[in-house]
């Protein structure tokens, strides 16, 4: 009997279901990046990553900020775009939003812009990653409550298509006259080259 039991009690440990891990609480996660030691932002940077749903789009700009902090550069040039696209949809629904969405943007894009664009390729294949990788990624639950959601979707969809032309005129359009591009940031005091201290790679999934 005893023998039994114990047999019971394996498989229970080899097959019950595992339970998900609890979500964190948003408010805190966006503390902690902005406020937190550099062990509690970097472990709600990456809870973040995992769950980019968890948080409102606006504040997957502290992402990008967290991981600039690090010396992760790609990953937060990387991540300011999925900000940039995923909260469009939000100021475009929520005008109200339009001013914070606008200064985070001046904040972090002054940083990360004028590096990432440095060299124009590595450039345009971030930005493009983080476009496609920002359309699979789940969205955040809590969608404008004026809105269906058809209505919604709809809004989403027109973000994401504005954002792919605005890539292709500018950076695309960079890239038919990369001297040109170059010359231009060479008399403005600004480095051409290639990407100086990226920090981590791109994970190979993050497209």
């Amino acid at each position: 009997m005893r023998s039994m039991m114990m047999i019971g009690v394996l498989c229970l440990a080899l097959f019950a279901p595992i339970a998900p891990a609890a979500a964190k609480p948003e408010n805190a996660l966006i503390e902690a990046m902005l406020k937190g030691p550099i062990e509690a932002r970097d472990a709600a940077c990456n809870y973040v990553m995992a769950h980019p749903e968890a948080i409102n789009p606006i504040y997957l700009s502290t992402v990008a900020l967290s991981l600039w902090k690090r010396g992760d550069r790609a990953q937060a040039a990387f991540w300011f775009y999925v900000f940039q696209v995923r909260s469009r949809a939000w100021i475009n629904a929520d005008k109200s939003a339009a001013p914070l969405r606008a200064s985070l943007n001046q904040q972090i894009g002054a940083m990360i812009n004028p590096w990432v664009a440095s060299d124009l390729e590595a450039w345009y294949d971030i930005a493009g990653r983080a476009l496609s990788y920002e359309k699979k990624i789940p969205l955040y639950p809590k969608q404008p409550a004026d809105l269906t959601p058809e209505q919604w979707q709809a809004v989403v969809a027109k973000a994401r298509q504005d954002n792919d032309t605005q890539f292709e005129e500018v950076i695309g359009g960079f890239r038919k006259d990369p001297a040109a591009f170059a010359a231009k940031r060479r008399e403005n005091g600004l480095p051409v080259g290639p990407l100086q201290e990226p920090g981590a790679p791109l994970p190979s999934d993050w497209r």
